[in-house]
């Protein structure tokens, strides 16, 4: 007999809320080629992730300083721009939590993300309000894919988190699948 799913953990990143850093580079650098080489050669993506795994943005802007001096402007802008990454929410995700919500079921997320930004985060989004827990990888120290990180679900949410889950991680949710996910939900 097929078990019942009654819970949906949600990334965030992409998920709900669409991120590009990019957009903010295109206000500062002059074209495509130099956000290219900017992200390239500082390994922009893995200096976001320290972040994303507990690592303050001062000390993170200070270490990335050091190295590539002519782009420290570029680190701090994208700490106190960082509301320049991110868009109004994805309007099919956050129906999509609604329905799940309304149905009846345990909606949580999980997500990769700084400490300090989900703050931000948390104050421009009021549907982060609505899930029952989030795991911020920032505030527990880890990021996904660490096994360690799902573990924080359960003191998130005081109870062990049940079986089975379904899990919407990291693809936008384009109208077509927030419908097919929904879809028994609404």
């Amino acid at each position: 007999m097929p078990q019942t799913i009654n819970t949906v953990i949600f990334d965030l990143g992409n998920v709900l809320i669409p991120w590009d850093p990019r957009w903010l580079f295109r206000q500062l650098l002059p074209d495509e080629a130099a956000i290219d080489r900017f992200l390239t050669e500082v390994d922009f993506h893995a200096w976001n992730l320290q972040h994303d795994a507990g690592q303050p943005f001062a000390v993170g802007i200070a270490q990335a300083s050091a190295r590539h001096p002519h782009y420290s402007h570029l680190f701090q802008a994208y700490f106190d721009r960082w509301d320049d990454t991110v868009a109004e929410a994805f309007p099919e995700s956050v129906a999509c939590l609604h329905a799940l919500k309304a149905a009846g079921l345990r909606v949580l997320a999980l997500t990769n993300f700084s400490a300090e930004t989900f703050a931000r985060a948390r104050r421009r989004y009021a549907f982060l309000a609505e899930f029952e827990g989030i795991v911020v990888s920032g505030e527990e120290g880890l990021i996904k894919p660490d096994p360690a990180l799902y573990q924080c679900l359960s003191p998130a949410t005081q109870s062990t988190p049940p079986q089975p889950c379904s899990s919407t991680t990291a693809q936008p949710m384009s109208p077509p699948r927030a419908s097919s996910i929904c879809a028994p939900f609404t």
